[in-house]
């Protein structure tokens, strides 16, 4: 599979703008600001090997499995899981992958950075003022029924698990 000329000289010039810009700058930091190019490209077929070596020869050595590996990183990071496509297509979760229920519409994905930043400070604003674990674990968008039966100290564990993984999950585009 021949990868697009077009596409080819956007990297490349991304990857000397990035150096020039960076200087001796780390090869995870230049790959997550090349990781949008780089995913398009897989989608249209482009095998990793192709990339990988591509990089190489513009001054980015870098190993396949390190690739790979930086890939699966920034990945877990923005919260993007790959799919298989029989499952992406018709739009079922795979069996291991456990199906969440968001009560608070606050939690829905916002299209811009910006949205993501407000949300976050928004919600983060409202749980430090909630004065229940109830009503922290409802802002966060959980079920408040959960905390019923458990103690004082295993609800307030939950509602920290929760805002834990809430954090984690807007951590790849707020800035602190």
């Amino acid at each position: 599979m021949h990868f697009p000329t077009e596409k080819l000289e956007k990297l490349k010039d991304g990857i000397k703008q990035l150096v020039d810009i960076h200087g001796r700058t780390s090869k995870m930091k230049i790959l997550r600001q090349l990781f949008i190019p780089l995913t398009e490209a897989m989608k249209e077929g482009v095998k990793l090997e192709l990339i990988n070596n591509y990089l190489n020869e513009q001054g980015l050595e870098i190993t396949l499995p390190t690739l790979r590996n930086m890939i699966y990183r920034i990945r877990k990071e923005r919260g993007i899981s790959p799919q298989k496509k029989s499952t992406q297509d018709l739009n079922i979760q795979p069996q291991n992958q456990p199906q969440t229920v968001v009560s608070d519409k606050s939690l829905t994905t916002p299209k811009t950075e910006i949205d993501y930043q407000a949300r976050y400070d928004d919600i983060n604003g409202r749980y430090k003022a909630a004065e229940s674990f109830e009503e922290k674990y409802a802002i966060l968008g959980g079920d408040p029924k959960k905390l019923d039966g458990h103690s004082r100290r295993k609800q307030r564990e939950m509602c920290i698990e929760l805002h834990m993984a809430f954090h984690n999950q807007y951590k790849p585009f707020i800035k602190f």
